[in-house]
């Protein structure tokens, strides 16, 4: 084994066991001091390689997921700083990367009308009008089709540690979930603020970091292994789901 495998195994292990404390409900402060010059000298492909390695280890989904949220926290200034050359634009990566943008612009709209509900939760209109902007969101869902049915069996072919996709997969399904609960309890009376507060949280949350952990993590990856032919010639099958 090269030198260069053994200090990417030996780093992986150790985001391992920093993953397994804070799944334990570790003192997170604790845990930063304690790993801060470790957690510095992480790069993405270190977090696919700990993603795969959970799902093998069998780690039930919703609990993993919440570990890895919070590990992802503690990584998110050092992943952010990691060398990055985003896609060119006309590119497959580089189109998905763009709707990426767009759905980011979606939700920046929709943030004064959750505030103005907040104030006017009775006013039906109100409601009536953020529906539609929530409507136009889950057109997003094609995007995330597209990532499943079009991107993800080429990936799976191509990355031997392909099991972080299904934990992506789960975070769209939530998405899709929060989309839903969203639109039916604009939908209802008594309106439910407390929940649709809620659901607009965790939507927003897993929304956004779908963005990041794609463009930061995944496509970079996917960019080393993947010929640039191979994903452009994916166009023609997402054309036919719709961007």
């Amino acid at each position: 084994m090269s030198e260069f495998s053994e200090h990417k195994n030996a780093r992986v292990d150790r985001l391992f066991h920093l993953f397994e404390a804070i799944r334990k409900g570790g003192n997170i402060s604790a845990l930063v001091r304690e790993n801060q010059n470790f957690i510095d000298t992480c790069v993405p492909s270190d977090v696919i390689s700990l993603v795969d390695r959970l799902v093998l280890e069998k780690i039930p989904m919703d609990e993993m997921k919440r570990g890895i949220n919070k590990l992802l926290n503690l990584l998110y200034k050092t992943l952010s700083e990691f060398p990055y050359s985003p896609p060119d634009k006309q590119s497959f990566l580089g189109c998905l990367a763009e709707n990426n943008r767009i759905m980011e612009e979606r939700l920046q709209q929709i943030r004064p009308a959750i505030r103005e509900i907040n104030q006017h939760p009775e006013n039906i209109d109100l409601r009536n009008s953020i529906k539609l902007k929530f409507s136009e969101l889950e057109k997003f869902s094609q995007l995330y089709q597209i990532k499943e049915n079009v991107l993800f069996p080429v990936i799976e072919k191509s990355i031997p540690d392909y099991r972080c996709l299904s934990v992506m997969w789960s975070f769209h399904d939530d998405i899709r979930r929060n989309l839903k609960n969203i639109q039916e309890e604009l939908s209802v009376s008594p309106f439910d603020l407390a929940k649709f507060n809620r659901w607009c949280g965790d939507l927003f949350f897993n929304m956004y970091a779908i963005k990041f952990r794609e463009e930061r993590i995944l496509y970079p990856r996917v960019l080393e292994v993947v010929p640039g032919d191979v994903l452009n010639n994916l166009f023609s099958q997402s054309l036919e789901i719709g961007f």
